[in-house]
């Protein structure tokens, strides 16, 4: 009979001989589950389950001392229970790369050595007020996170692991986004008893476990927001700007070569000439959005990111018409920009909306308008207290101006080089410059505003 009150210490778990993470979801019988199998060094065996959201808090227990097993070796009573299990419809857990270091929800305050803000600090040069700025993004990289699922920051190794203990990979996240794309479609329609949506939101939460809540109708809600389906991509694209910084290898030891994340400089403007001009051109270049309208410059960087230069002076420039144009993004989203520049999304990734005129890089001569996605207007969420815009050379080379609405099936005409939707004019209330290749554009400044 398994004792359900017992509980082996850390050390004991972490010496385990084998560990099996499985996870059930199943919309229809409102299970959002998960059960962990130790079989630990001793010989005996131990198992936690329960809801997601009560991993490593509210689960329950079974201890199974050798005697309890009968003679059965503990590796055998985990295959028994593996396959218990899968006839239930539990699945192994598919991001599952054990760490030895527990995982544990932290405050900020207490991830101040993480490994993602030491790589950062550390490799974007700049002075001590830059150093402050990386480690501030870094925190609120990794508050979007686990603010926002049931995925919790481990700040002796600088990972990220779901509720079952499990490292998040990278294969797992590109995995993720494969299947928040396929939603897609589902959640426009608002189709939220379509079988195949119920399946699909399934394996998405047992990529990225969140917590969904004990009553039913939970796969109505979960992504019914409009800007659901963006937040859902912020995280993975936190999660993604935090993995490339890990300092370990997915077996917890750590690596025996460490490539540069951060291939950057930032430095802080201190000529009174530069930023009296930045200020200058934020203040002519504002449009008609009052809600935003009392924001001023606080400060500014310069900077720059080598190879986003250099391919834009060989192949950006060539196309002349430069021009210096705005970029707004949240705060969460500046350490994957600073990791390699801009990057244009595919119109048919979940987080997308809004691009009438096609798959590329989207920018305004309306300060106003770009601070718009810094602050959160345009969606919910992203971290408000210190906003953020770049300034970018934009080489335009010849421009295309489209006459009247376009639903998003839009591309330039043959002989173009990028499009400049003007307001009233082209379906659109303000001017919008849209190019379409990266080295088209070039980070100049990180300009930061106060309310």
């Amino acid at each position: 009979m398994a004792d359900k009150y017992r509980i082996p210490s850390e050390s004991d778990l972490a010496t385990a001989t084998e560990v099996t993470r499985l996870i059930y979801v199943d919309v229809d019988a409102n299970s959002n589950k998960y059960w962990v199998g130790y079989c630990l060094a001793n010989g005996e065996f131990y198992c936690e389950y329960g809801r997601v959201q009560d991993a490593k808090g509210d689960c329950r227990h079974d201890y199974y001392t050798t005697k309890d097993l009968k003679g059965k070796s503990n590796e055998a009573h985990l295959t028994q229970k593996i396959k218990e299990k899968a006839r239930k419809g539990y699945v192994e857990q598919k991001v599952a790369a054990v760490l030895g270091a527990p995982a544990i929800k932290t405050s900020s305050k207490t991830v101040n050595n993480s490994e993602l803000k030491r790589r950062a600090a550390d490799e974007i040069k700049g002075d001590s007020e830059t150093k402050k700025l990386v480690t501030w993004l870094a925190e609120v990289n990794i508050h979007n996170i686990t603010s926002s699922t049931n995925i919790a920051y481990n700040a002796s190794t600088g990972s990220f692991t779901t509720p079952l203990g499990t490292l998040v990979t990278d294969s797992g996240l590109v995995e993720a986004r494969d299947v928040l794309s396929s939603l897609t479609p589902f959640v426009t329609k608002s189709d939220w008893e379509n079988s195949r949506y119920k399946r699909m939101l399934g394996d998405y939460l047992q990529l990225i476990p969140q917590d969904v809540g004990r009553n039913r109708g939970w796969h109505e809600t979960l992504l019914a927001a409009t800007d659901s389906l963006q937040q859902q991509n912020d995280i993975i694209d936190a999660l993604e700007a935090a993995l490339t910084t890990s300092a370990k290898s997915v077996d917890g030891t750590k690596a025996k070569k460490q490539d540069t994340v951060f291939n950057v400089a930032l430095d802080v403007i201190k000529d009174s000439k530069i930023l009296s001009a930045i200020k200058k051109k934020y203040s002519s270049d504002k449009g008609n959005h009052y809600d935003v309208k009392d924001y001023k410059v606080k400060g500014a960087w310069g900077v720059e990111i080598s190879t986003v230069r250099q391919a834009f002076q060989k192949q950006g420039m060539p196309l002349g018409n430069i021009k210096q144009y705005w970029h707004g993004t949240k705060a969460s989203n500046l350490l994957s920009i600073l990791k390699g520049g801009l990057v244009i999304p595919r119109s048919s990734d979940p987080h997308v909306c809004g691009r009438m005129f096609g798959d590329g890089l989207y920018f305004s001569d309306q300060s106003t308008k770009s601070i718009r996605y810094a602050t959160g207007s345009w969606t919910r969420g992203g971290n408000t207290s210190r906003v953020f815009m770049f300034i970018c050379d934009v080489s335009m080379g010849k421009e295309y101006t489209p006459r009247g609405y376009q639903n998003g099936r839009f591309s330039i005409p043959r002989g173009y080089d990028s499009c400049f939707a003007k307001g009233g004019q082209s379906g659109v209330q303000n001017n919008e410059m849209i190019v379409y290749k990266t080295n088209q554009a070039d980070l100049v400044y990180l300009v930061e505003f106060t309310r």
